[in-house]
């Protein structure tokens, strides 16, 4: 019975650290874009920081800076400065959720999932729909030097 209990209490704590590891890893660093694959509809790009590049985006520039309170800024390839929010899903910390504020009439929501956040790395997939059209990407940031 002991062993039991003591297996349990084991894996109550293991899920309770790694929450909160996750969000202290999220907001421990700046994260920069590394590299990322993205399908719009029917066409496929490809980044690496420092590699090829087949978007039309400079995603060298793009930086995510997460708080512990919920909230954050977005730096886009073009430098311009957005607010989110994000959440980490309360039954599954693999999956974040965030929204961006572009404008006031501009506001989107991402669902990021099989999110994985190390102090070298932060990787999420990521789907939404824009004008109808549906994107998916895999993404890989790394902590800004």
């Amino acid at each position: 019975m002991k062993t039991k209990l003591q297996v349990i209490v084991f894996f109550v704590l293991m899920i309770a650290l790694t929450s909160c590891s996750n969000t202290k890893l999220l907001t421990m660093h700046t994260w920069h874009m590394d590299e990322t694959q993205i399908q719009i509809g029917n066409e496929q790009t490809y980044y690496k920081l420092n590699g090829l590049n087949t978007t039309p985006f400079d995603y060298s520039r793009v930086r995510f800076v997460f708080k512990k309170d919920g909230t954050g800024v977005y730096t886009d390839g073009s430098d311009r400065v957005y607010s989110f929010t994000w959440v980490f899903d309360a039954n599954d910390k693999t999956k974040l959720k965030m929204t961006i504020k572009y404008s006031e009439s501009k506001i989107m929501t991402f669902d990021y999932n099989f999110v994985e956040i190390t102090n070298h790395s932060f990787t999420y997939t990521e789907t939404y729909s824009e004008g109808g059209i549906f994107v998916m990407s895999q993404n890989r940031y790394i902590p800004f030097p």
